[in-house]
């Protein structure tokens, strides 16, 4: 694979360990890591369905009256959508574009890795350069007016890492890694549109991010914690659970039809077999192994470990009864998954509900 421009997502659900993986990518000297959530990608989508209202292959020639704006193309669809600066603008609110210049002024960056372990690392970022310069490339300084959505989006991130003065070393020649939304349509998406890219994909056990769901849950509604068996399990009985293993489901498939271009990982096994897994993952994306693999770092500049000793959210300990009902709804909705079985999910509900029932009345 042609190293230019190329891009390395990193994909999974929230709560999954994204932002482990990324600490652990960051030390390596051929690879520049964005660690902010923007989902930008939800604006090359929205790109990407205005593409798709043109009826002509070739829109008008543009007028006097808007010399600046461009043609920006889709390589799924093969058409394009003309745009203003002000167009663009408004489309990268629909993502979390607003966290560059919030993080910039405030001079932080989140380094969340549990929901009772968050830390701020020091950020020095020029959000007005950054957003000068991606203007100027994208309206400005592009003689033919027309650019595909792959294109777009890594002016964003050279951009980005210009005006990023933490990051001392030259990133114009180095491999760009920033996460993904948390959907696997996205990673179709970057597929589809013909990124230069490759897609690492981080899982974790359901039960594990059920604990951590119903962490977050607590957190957020300020509930108490002694009170969190009882809370999990209300989470164990949500549509949350069918949402987890429908996207399983979906990047399994997609990783069977793109296996050269998406890495199952999990966090797991980036915690208790890091060293293994890094190079599995190294290996998968084509640069050579280096010692900052294996270690969490910030800028180049080593952080905190502890989360790599153990999975900070699975402290917390459920009930028998509650690990057994999870496991079994788990179960259950994966052999309806895997074999394609049309039974309602209302009913497979039903079902469980009255199973779990019976075992806590014995």
């Amino acid at each position: 694979m042609n190293k230019n421009n190329q891009i390395i997502f990193v994909g999974g659900h929230v709560m999954s360990g994204k932002q482990t993986l990324l600490y652990l990518l960051d030390g390596h000297p051929s690879l520049s890591t964005n660690f902010i959530h923007d989902k930008l990608m939800k604006t090359m989508k929205i790109l990407q369905q205005n593409s798709k209202k043109n009826l002509e292959e070739e829109l008008v020639i543009l007028d006097t009256k808007h010399k600046e704006d461009i043609f920006i193309k889709s390589e799924k669809i093969k058409k394009k959508t003309q745009i203003s600066i002000k167009e663009l603008r408004r489309a990268l609110d629909k993502s979390n574009y607003y966290h560059y210049e919030r993080y910039s002024s405030l001079k932080i960056m989140p380094c969340f890795f549990s929901i009772n372990g968050k830390k701020y690392l020091d950020y020095n970022f020029d959000f007005h350069n950054f957003e000068d310069g991606w203007k100027n490339d994208i309206f400005k300084n592009n003689n033919n007016k027309q650019i595909n959505i792959e294109k777009l989006y890594n002016i964003f991130l050279k951009n980005y890492f210009k005006s990023w003065k933490d990051c001392t070393n030259d990133s114009s020649e180095k491999i760009f890694v920033t996460k993904l939304p948390n959907d696997v349509d996205s990673a179709e998406f970057v597929i589809e549109e013909n990124f230069n890219s490759k897609i690492l994909y981080v899982q974790r056990d359901l039960v594990g991010l059920l604990k951590s769901k119903t962490l977050n849950y607590i957190a957020y509604t300020k509930k108490n914690i002694k009170d969190f068996d009882n809370h999990f399990e209300h989470i164990a009985k949500s549509k949350y659970v069918e949402l987890v293993l429908k996207e399983t489901d979906k990047v399994n498939t997609l990783k069977k039809k793109y296996p050269d271009k998406i890495f199952l990982t999990s966090l797991e096994k980036l915690v208790y077999d890091t060293e293994n897994e890094m190079k599995k993952i190294i290996n998968f994306i084509q640069i050579d192994i280096h010692e900052n693999l294996f270690k969490p770092t910030y800028c180049g500049k080593n952080i905190e470990s502890d989360h790599l000793k153990n999975i900070n959210d699975d402290q917390y300990e459920i009930s028998e009864k509650n690990i057994f009902f999870a496991n079994l709804r788990i179960k259950g909705l994966k052999y309806l998954f895997k074999s394609k079985l049309k039974f309602s999910f209302k009913l497979i509900k039903m079902i469980l509900n009255s199973i779990y029932l019976k075992i806590r009345h014995y």
